[in-house]
């Protein structure tokens, strides 16, 4: 019985575009990006003659709750009454605020093109007060609707409509979701631009890539919990009252009575079902806390059963996402869920493929505005982009080239490092860009063509208890090239790499590509899974694609690992690997790799078990890779692949470094609290 229900009835939606059609110019105001601006304050700690008092707004299930949010308004020279101009509100990042580089740097910038911009630190940070909410409808939204009712009172604000103000949002990762989520519930809101952010939470944080057709809402409960990005985000909300942020209540995290704890930062009910969660290794008791602060959830009008009172139009304002290409947090599986429910809704949406995400860094040119602020953003590639859709919705000017359908960047593309990274870009009219090559697994180790001989084989995989000791694929957050922890000089955790212990993993390799291949898209695998273990009702697994040189070193595509939880071993397993842009040079080869353990996550099993996977002529075991039109070109197959995965991947053995992955990722949870790389919010 699948756990994510969503009980929804009948509604009106609106019409795809909110507002009513004008075109609406940017008047008075430079087309380079130099309006001046005045800058009004909320918070009580700008104490000058034109500061606002912070905004109560009512909120909770039964409008019985409040919060006192601090905003910001940037207001360009050109806003009067006479030339009334749109507005953008910014929304922050898990951890930030109004005051962060991202904030200051999207209003600054937007504000010279001649918007009104309205920032504001999200409940629970900053100097907004109360508790941290996970962007859920009942409180974050309410707040959001609270704000643009703020925007409707401004004669210098363009209305479509009697408290109607023209009104997009922008904002990441935390500050993404809850623009979806806004659009859903205000009709008010007429275009997004979410970025870095989820589709489903309980897929972002508790992972199962089992094939779905990207709807979270067919999938069984639950994945795989992110063990260590979920203790990134909850240290992370636990300090914000010791630091200043919230209301500043600490709570009693340590109370020996589940039922009684609070967790400093968070709502109250929040901490046991966390607690809960951690200490069972399972997202089952957050499922339902997970699913109500999704976008998935509400892509469809209707009221859901998560909140009586809370009415959804559905997804209904055109849309630009963006996503890292190197996240593993939000990954580039759950921009694709989102992209295509727009679809679904027949709104305009397109979708940006960024590199860095999460963890890892925007490359020059690139201007990952969400990631960490940016100088000179108008001569990057990502904020013109995101000008452009606000000028081709909010303005209504349909000359505005806004892009292409579908772009992503590509990491083996040399271009000037002080310009945009625009050359870097690859272009389609929408995605899919690609199809796919379909490759048999055959024997234990190999990758063959459909024209080629497939050899009967079972890999037998071991799946130890509780999921430990594990394979190393990163530590989350930390891995980034160049990244620094705050006052203790270079992360430790770049340069060790992937790593996989032997008798836990299958690995089948193709033969060499005869020319580049280049691979943009979401690879998937159709798998005859088995395991010895009855007392295991399932079984986890995790997905990787290599890249493998001429030499037999073995590269793991962008750290990418793809948690699988199986229920159902009676007939073939279809699971999608994670997405990726990848170039793979003539002379190397693809591997799949299938292992049960991986050290970013947790597993809830109790007990040891054997999977095995398996293939024969008469129906075999599949991997599909996206590729052109073109196909992949690969050598005759007269040399075997080696039998065993051989000097591909890193040494596997229970000695060398795999004591050190285990302090990295211990370490990760002891400098949490001190760790503000490059002033980056989640």
């Amino acid at each position: 019985m699948p756990c994510l229900v969503v009980l929804l009835l009948a509604g009106a939606v609106p019409a795809a575009a909110a507002n009513d059609g004008v075109e609406v110019s940017a008047t008075g105001c430079a087309v380079d990006g130099s309006c001046t601006y005045t800058l009004e304050r909320a918070a009580a700690d700008y104490p000058t003659s034109g500061d606002m008092p912070l905004l109560h707004v009512v909120n909770g299930p039964t409008d019985s709750d409040s919060a006192e949010i601090d905003y910001d308004l940037y207001i360009p020279a050109n806003a009067t009454a006479l030339t009334p101009q749109p507005a953008i509100v910014y929304f922050n990042g898990f951890g930030g605020s109004k005051e962060d580089g991202s904030g200051t740097a999207i209003a600054k910038y937007l504000a010279g093109y001649g918007y009104v911009v309205l920032t504001f630190s999200s409940e629970g940070f900053g100097n907004s007060q109360h508790k941290i909410e996970l962007d859920s409808p009942e409180f974050d939204v309410k707040n959001a609707e609270a704000l643009i009712g703020v925007l409707a009172t401004k004669d210098y604000v363009y209305k479509d409509a009697a408290g109607d103000p023209r009104v997009g949002l922008t904002g990441g990762s935390y500050g993404g979701a809850i623009q979806l989520m806004t659009a859903e519930f205000d009709p008010r809101v007429d275009v997004i631009t979410p970025f870095r952010t989820w589709n489903s939470l309980q897929y972002a944080l508790v992972p199962n890539n089992l094939e779905s057709g990207f709807i979270p809402q067919l999938l069984p409960c639950c994945g795989v919990a992110k063990f260590e990005w979920t203790s990134l985000f909850f240290a992370s909300g636990l300090t914000q009252p010791f630091t200043g942020h919230g209301d500043g209540v600490q709570g009693t995290f340590l109370d020996p009575n589940l039922a009684n704890r609070t967790c400093p930062g968070f709502d109250a009910r929040l901490c046991p079902i966390y607690t809960q969660s951690a200490a069972e290794g399972s997202g089952a008791p957050a499922a339902a806390l997970l699913d109500n602060s999704s976008p998935s959830s509400y892509f469809t009008a209707g009221t859901h059963s998560f909140d009586v009172n809370q009415h959804s139009f559905g997804l209904h304002v055109p849309t630009l996402i963006g996503q890292g290409e190197s996240d593993t947090l939000f990954n580039l599986n759950d921009a694709v869920a989102s992209y295509l429910a727009a679809q679904r809704s027949g709104v305009p949406v397109k979708m940006i493929w960024h590199a860095g995400g999460h963890g890892y860094s925007d490359q020059p040119g690139e201007g990952d505005v969400f990631g960490n602020g940016q100088v000179s953003p108008a001569t990057k590639y990502l904020p013109p982009r995101i000008l452009a859709w606000f000028d081709r919705y909010l303005r209504n000017d349909p000359d505005v080239d806004t892009g292409p359908g579908f772009a992503y960047f590509r990491d083996w593309v040399d271009y000037p490092p002080d310009g945009s990274a625009a050359p870097a870009y690859g272009a389609a009219l929408a995605y899919p860009a690609q199809g796919a090559m379909t490759f048999n697994l055959s024997g234990t180790t190999q990758l063959v063509t459909p024209d080629s001989t497939v050899v009967a084989g079972t890999a037998q995989l071991v799946s130890p208890a509780k999921g430990q000791p594990a394979a190393y694929t990163e530590t989350s957050n930390f891995q980034c090239p160049g990244c620094t922890l705050q006052g203790l000089g270079p992360s430790p955790f770049t340069d060790i790499q992937p790593s996989d212990l032997q008798g836990q993993f299958a690995a089948y390799t193709s033969q060499p590509f005869t020319r580049d291949v280049e691979s943009v898209g979401i690879p998937t695998a159709h798998l005859h899974l088995g395991h010895l273990d009855p007392a295991n009702p399932d079984v986890i697994v995790f997905g990787k694609v290599y890249d493998v040189d001429p030499s037999g070193a073995a590269t793991l595509i962008h750290r990418l690992a793809s948690a699988v939880r199986v229920f159902d071993m009676s007939a073939p397993v279809d699971l999608n690997l994670l997405g990726f842009a990848h170039m793979f040079p003539s002379g190397h080869r693809v591997r799949l790799e299938v292992a049960t353990t991986d050290m970013t996550s947790t597993s809830d099993h109790l007990l040891p078990d054997t999977i095995s996977i398996t293939t024969d002529p008469a129906d075999p075991s599949t991997f599909s890779l996206p590729v052109g039109n073109a196909g992949v070109p690969v050598a005759n197959p007269t040399v075997a692949a080696p039998s065993t995965p051989g000097g591909g991947l890193p040494d596997t053995g229970a000695g060398g470094n795999a004591s050190k992955p285990l302090l990295a990722g211990l370490l990760t949870l002891v400098l949490v609290g001190l760790h503000r790389r490059r002033r980056r919010a989640w």
